[in-house]
C-alpha cells in the first residue's frame, strides 16, 4: 500500500504559506479544503444550491508535482478546458486579449508547475479564471439578446422611420 500522507517538510511549508499568505484553509491529512469567494453570480448560484464554494487540493506530491485540484468534485483542469467551447471562447479571448488555452497556461499544467508555486497562486488563478469566464458569459448573453432584439426590430421596422447602424457597430457588451 502506498503512503498517502504528505511529508513533514511539506506540512511545514504549507503551514508557513497559510500564515504568510493569510489563507483561511484547512489542512486535513493529505489535502487542503479552501473555501473561496467567487464572482457574485457564481457565489449566489452556489449558495442557492446550499453549497459552499471551495477547492479541494490533494497534496500527494506537493510541492514537487502539481496537486490535483477539485471544485465541487469536478477537476479544475476540466473547468479550465470548458472555457474552450465556441461561444464562450471568443468572448474569453476578447477579454484576455489573445488566443490562449487556459488549461495549458495554468500553474497546474505539468509544463508550468514549479516547486515555488504556492497554494495561494492556485486559489487566485481559479478565482480569476471563474471571474473572467463569468464576465465572458455575461457579454456573450448580452450579444445574443441584442442580436435577437435587432432581428425583431429589423422585421418590424418601417424603413422610412427607423434607420439603424449594424449591431456590430455598437455592441452593448463592449460597455459591460
Amino acid at each position: 500500500m502506498q503512503n498517502t500522507q504528505i511529508s513533514n517538510s511539506a506540512k511545514k511549508r504549507i503551514q508557513k504559506e497559510i500564515i504568510r499568505d493569510n489563507l483561511f484553509i484547512t489542512l486535513v491529512d493529505n489535502y487542503i479544503y479552501a473555501p473561496i469567494k467567487l464572482h457574485p453570480i457564481l457565489q449566489k448560484r452556489a449558495e442557492e444550491a446550499g453549497k459552499e464554494p471551495a477547492l479541494v487540493i490533494t497534496l500527494k506530491d506537493y510541492p514537487w508535482k502539481s496537486p490535483e485540484v477539485h471544485y465541487f468534485s469536478t477537476p479544475v483542469v476540466r473547468i479550465y478546458m470548458s472555457g474552450t467551447h465556441e461561444g464562450i471562447r471568443d468572448e474569453l479571448q476578447n477579454i484576455v486579449g489573445k488566443s490562449v488555452c487556459f488549461c495549458c497556461t495554468s500553474v497546474l499544467c505539468d509544463n508550468n508547475w514549479h516547486v515555488q508555486t504556492t497554494i495561494k497562486k492556485i486559489i487566485d488563478e481559479f478565482v480569476k479564471f471563474t471571474d473572467t469566464k463569468a464576465r465572458a458569459q455575461e457579454k456573450m448573453f448580452c450579444n445574443r439578446i441584442q442580436e435577437q432584439l435587432f432581428s425583431i426590430l429589423d422585421v418590424n421596422k418601417d424603413s422610412s422611420s427607423l434607420k439603424c447602424l449594424p449591431v456590430s457597430d455598437y455592441k452593448i457588451s463592449d460597455f459591460l
